[in-house]
């Protein structure tokens, strides 16, 4: 890899070169948020932007502070050019060293440069069912995935290929929303919504913090077996208590909003593949979601927006609620969930308002007429969205 760079770097004939991405060939890259990413950093100066691996006994095996080749890494120009004139000494010093990122990352930490770290570069060092991490993939946009040949599909009853093609199709929609997550609440439930954009929601039966939520579900195996402590991230086990365990909803198909009156919205199902196979939790006043059988997520065509001078990117655009199909059958959609929200960093019992993460907001349409109008519609609209064995909704009413 370091001879491509330097073969690379020399052909280049017609200037306006910024940055040299490498990586494996069976790395997949999301180029646009690959470009959003790399805008955030000056080109003319030198920078070195990747990611380390999951495991840690990969890390510990080449360097916590490598950007791993499989994930991929950029180079800005001007280090590629400083990097090839001290080239030959370089490889000759550590000519020993197993891995040319790993080489590369020691010849330019002796050229004074260290690895800038973004979390979307994933190198994957990871065995077995990879949901867990992805549906609490961190604030940061998706950039690439490496060893998709080494665990399982990331859908249930596709293979890996066809898993990679149903994902794409979520990526070419808007790939700056791809896996991020969002956390709303539905109070009277006493439920909780996790959502990784354009891969999987959850459900569960209780009210758990952001704090809880953001740490993977352990569905995944170490790289090596018996390596312990194995992750670079915490992780929570898989329990059998259902009040701890999500009912999992996988994306399924882009619905085209053009002619539904807002050609700027998104809209996006998620359907059960597979059953939770446990009992729904006890806790007080929580009802079952075993019924819920797909869900219905908007948002808006525009990318993503990230307010990045806080200590965690803020996602700002989804709008989110939540309504089943036996409300609307019953009482033509007596009520509308209606809520606008966005991640951020606060209690679920927090009030709704001035961005608030909260739970559902509740409008008695029987005595609004404007929202009852609005109710029929969506009655109408549903109907022919969703399948009659569709039990659940997630809509925004303006």
């Amino acid at each position: 890899m370091a001879r491509v760079v330097e073969e690379t770097f020399k052909e280049e004939k017609g200037g306006g070169v910024r940055w040299y991405v490498m990586a494996d060939d069976d790395t997949v890259f999301l180029p646009e948020n690959l470009v959003e990413v790399l805008k955030k950093y000056d080109h003319n100066g030198y920078y070195y932007v990747g990611m380390n691996s999951e495991s840690i006994i990969s890390n510990s095996l080449f360097s916590f502070g490598m950007g791993f080749g499989g994930a991929g890494f950029a180079l800005s120009y001007p280090l590629v050019e400083l990097l090839v004139k001290n080239l030959d000494g370089c490889l000759k010093k550590y000519h020993g060293y197993h891995g040319s990122d790993h080489i590369l990352q020691s010849c330019m930490a002796d050229l004074g440069v260290s690895l800038t770290q973004e979390r979307g570069f994933h190198q994957i060092d990871l065995h077995g069912d990879i949901s867990g991490l992805l549906a609490a993939h961190p604030q940061a946009p998706m950039v690439s995935l490496h060893h998709l040949d080494a665990v399982e599909p990331l859908f249930p009853t596709m293979d890996r290929l066809q898993s990679l093609n149903h994902l794409m199709k979520a990526a070419k929609t808007d790939q700056s929303r791809l896996f991020q997550q969002s956390i709303c609440y539905d109070h009277p439930k006493d439920w909780t919504f996790s959502l990784s954009w354009g891969y999987s929601l959850h459900i569960y039966e209780k009210i758990l913090p952001p704090s809880v939520l953001q740490v993977p579900l352990q569905t995944f195996g170490e790289w090596r077996k018996g390596a312990k402590p194995a992750f670079m991230v915490n992780t929570r086990g898989l329990s059998k208590d259902p009040c701890e365990i999500p009912h999992t909803f996988y994306f399924d198909s882009v619905v085209d909003s053009r002619g539904r009156g807002n050609p700027e919205e998104v809209i996006m199902s998620y359907v059960r593949k597979l059953p939770r196979r446990l009992p729904p939790c006890l806790a007080s006043g929580n009802q079952s979601a075993h019924d819920v059988e797909k869900i219905l997520v908007i948002s808006p065509v525009t990318r993503l927006e990230t307010v990045l001078n806080r200590s965690r990117s803020v996602i700002f655009g989804i709008q989110f609620g939540f309504i089943t199909m036996n409300q609307i059958e019953q009482m033509l959609s007596r009520f509308i969930l209606n809520q606008d929200w966005y991640h951020n960093p606060i209690t679920p019992n927090d009030s709704i308002g001035s961005g608030a993460v909260s739970g559902f907001d509740i409008l008695d349409v029987d005595t609004k007429r404007e929202e009852e109008e609005n109710a029929v519609k969506l009655y109408k609209w549903t109907k022919q969205m969703l399948e009659p064995s569709s039990l659940g909704l997630a809509r925004r009413m303006k």
